[in-house]
């Protein structure tokens, strides 16, 4: 018998013989099935990018994320919880990608959120994956519009992270 070309099922073939059919349809079925059932979250745990330029989560931080791959496809979500004595570096907050991301597309554009465990407020993030991270921008009214800026030790634009403040984010990209 034939194959599917992407997961190799087996399929029937033209010649195949219609009394046969229930059978090669419940071949076809289970194979599907225990094909999608393999799809389930993996956790990880991202690493900061640009931690040679002082970024550090601080003591009792915590990340809680996860990631799939359905075909070229990759999801991933978590949220970064800082613990104390966070630090801010010169770059922007940014982490690591689960799976790489396709490098013939020169960046992908997703949303995220900060929140602000002083003032209890969230803002939104704008989200630039590109080849291997994260990069995390947030929202700021300059002049008469919006715009994206990081978030580093030398621009505490919306705030300053501080212990308590949670990053999160929920992403698809295609994988390299």
């Amino acid at each position: 018998m034939p194959t599917t070309t992407n997961n190799g099922w087996t399929i029937p073939a033209d010649t195949d013989l219609v009394r046969n059919g229930a059978q090669a349809i419940r071949t076809l079925g289970n194979a599907i099935d225990s094909t999608l059932g393999k799809l389930a979250y993996t956790s990880f745990t991202p690493s900061i990018t640009g931690t040679s330029s002082g970024w550090s989560l601080g003591t009792g931080s915590s990340a809680t994320d996860r990631w799939v791959q359905v075909g070229n496809t990759v999801f991933a979500d978590g949220t970064i919880a800082l613990g104390t004595s966070p630090t801010a570096g010169s770059n922007a907050f940014a982490i690591a990608l689960p799976v790489n991301a396709n490098s013939n597309i020169s960046e992908w554009i997703s949303t995220g959120w900060l929140y602000d465990a002083s003032g209890t407020d969230i803002y939104p993030c704008t989200l630039k994956i590109s080849s291997g991270q994260i990069d995390f921008y947030f929202q700021k009214v300059v002049g008469n519009g919006v715009v994206a800026r990081a978030l580093t030790g030398t621009s505490t634009t919306p705030v300053a992270p501080a212990s308590g403040d949670i990053f999160g984010f929920s992403i698809y990209y295609q994988a390299a």
